[in-house]
């Protein structure tokens, strides 16, 4: 694509970090034309109506992401200039507007400003505008804090052109984000890291005239009352507790278990756990997850958490005799031992994002055998390969958003490598189905990805999404299902090969020692 002339906004000639960040991911799409420098924002406070917020914005919305530094033009020039009000609302001075016609400017980054009124001689340049919400439930501000109030799942992000009318504009991005229900901070953390990919999203679709289908009629919040402030420290606060004290004394107990495979991707599944097959975890494991059959199903390969160590063993099962197996990765933590058959031979591509970039093993089972894929120097999560006209395509998360992001290599003609980036990564941003949970499952010549719902806890069921496009230029899919259990939770793994499938689920045990675990885990 080429780049876009482009103007900015900004405040005082200042920038946050994360409006940075998306700059400089959407650098081959921006040639930054003019600087329009307000010198005289200000907001209006009503501080002892909202002082209770205000406190709570000191130790929440205010973090690195947000953090202002001065923003070094680089020779561009820049045009001081100070607003004129219109009451909450800001206006550009008309001879300040007409220079973005004199530049040839294409668009406009806002990151400046407050409410801006789009008068005659902006309306004809899109004013690109970040919204940390969802504008089809939640318009207004401040971000995030009403669905964490009301315990939504996930929370919404993004980019609009500007109008008149409160988040109200055509979306040019959008993406969802990861609600951690017991902490404002982190919960902000989350949203604020993920918007540097929207920039870039938004100038690839107002380049081809595209914009996202999304409702914007969502009640309009405003700053909340000392009063709803008390309620939310309040209720955030016995989240809090319960969560450390899961930590402190419960522990997730996986388990493994093979089943009849329902050819179903259209709507809801739902399992018993009593009625999985369960396969026994050995002497000296704690728990068994993301299973995978081999070539011929005769086995299946899972990750094996170890008693002793706490890392994660590759072992493969023997399916008829279930407690006979075999280690085939030690020594480090290895997890998701996705199988992937190439001119049939077959490989494992375990995730090894800990402790090394991504390589695959063959038999016989030995790291020091092992050979690196070509390209990807960024260790990769939960990596998972598919061929389709002599491309081989890898989806694979990245440690910094693993459960919220999903990215898309291709490699022409060689397994091995090497592999490019796709030009639409991150294809996905949505803890809700982004992160892999098997391989891709083919069916009447359409595509399914399974993804992991991380949305309230980690692992606890799967979203089904159909590709419905696919290239080396361009990616879609749509949710079209998912699989969950009823009695217990899970599953985060899923296998499928002839007519049995198998997959990972886990239960909530009590154990004095789990915190204590969780910390060997961690430092040891």
């Amino acid at each position: 694509m080429t780049k876009l002339n482009v103007a900015l906004i900004l405040d005082n000639s200042c920038i946050t970090k994360w409006q940075r960040d998306a700059l400089e991911e959407a650098q081959d799409l921006v040639d930054i034309r003019l600087i329009l420098n307000c010198t005289n924002t200000r907001t209006k406070k009503r501080v002892i109506k909202h002082f209770f917020y205000y406190v709570l914005n000191i130790f929440s919305l205010r973090n690195h992401f947000t953090k202002r530094s001065v923003f070094k033009s680089g020779g561009v020039e820049v045009i001081p200039f100070e607003c004129e009000y219109e009451g909450v609302w800001q206006a550009i001075p008309k001879e300040v507007s007409m220079q973005l016609k004199d530049n040839k400017v294409d668009a406009v980054i806002k990151f400046g400003m407050s409410l801006l009124r789009i008068d005659d001689y902006l309306e004809n340049i899109p004013i690109l505008s970040f919204h940390h919400g969802n504008p089809s439930s939640y318009r207004g501000r401040p971000a995030g804090f009403y669905e964490l109030l009301h315990n939504e799942e996930k929370s919404g992000l993004i980019v609009q052109k500007l109008t008149n009318k409160i988040d109200s504009g055509e979306v040019l991005a959008f993406a969802e984000s990861k609600l951690v229900h017991h902490s404002y901070k982190k919960s902000v953390n989350f949203f604020y890291s993920i918007s540097r990919f929207l920039l870039k999203k938004s100038l690839e679709n107002l380049q081809n005239n595209e914009v996202v289908d999304i409702e914007k009629n969502g009640r309009n919040y405003s700053l909340p009352s000392n009063f709803t402030v008390t309620q939310f420290v309040f209720l955030l606060t016995l989240r809090k507790i319960r969560n450390l004290f899961y930590g402190a004394f419960f522990e997730k107990k996986w388990k493994v278990g093979t089943t009849d495979f329902l050819p179903i991707f259209d709507q809801s599944i739902t399992f018993r756990a009593t009625k999985i097959d369960e396969i026994d975890v050995a002497r000296g494991y704690t728990f068994y997850a993301d299973p995978f059959f081999s070539l011929n199903g005769a086995n299946v390969r899972v990750e094996a958490l170890s008693a002793t160590s706490g890392l994660g063993d590759i072992i493969e099962i023997d399916l008829r005799d279930r407690e006979k197996f075999s280690v085939c990765l030690t020594g480090n933590h290895y997890s998701y031992p996705f199988t992937f058959i190439d001119k049939k031979d077959e490989f494992i591509l375990p995730e090894v994002a800990s402790h090394s970039k991504q390589f695959f093993i063959s038999k016989p089972y030995e790291e020091e055998d092992k050979i690196f894929l070509w390209g990807l120097e960024q260790p990769l999560k939960d990596p998972t390969i598919i061929k389709l006209d002599e491309i081989y395509y890898l989806f694979a998360g990245f440690s910094s958003f693993e459960t919220i992001e999903q990215n898309l290599f291709y490699s022409v003609d060689s397994f091995i490598g090497p592999y490019k980036p796709h030009q639409l990564n991150p294809i996905v941003v949505n803890p809700k189905g982004a992160r892999n949970a098997g391989r891709i499952f083919e069916k009447n010549g359409e595509l399914f990805r399974f993804g992991q719902n991380n949305t309230s806890s980690y692992g606890n069921g799967i979203v089904i999404s159909k590709i419905t496009e696919l290239s080396d230029e361009k990616y879609s899919e749509e949710e079209v299902g998912s699989i969950r259990f009823n009695d217990c939770f899970g599953p985060h793994t899923i296998d499928i090969k002839n007519r049995e499938m198998i997959l990972d689920f886990y239960e909530d045990k009590f154990n004095i020692f789990a915190g204590f675990n969780r910390i060997k885990t961690r430092f040891f």
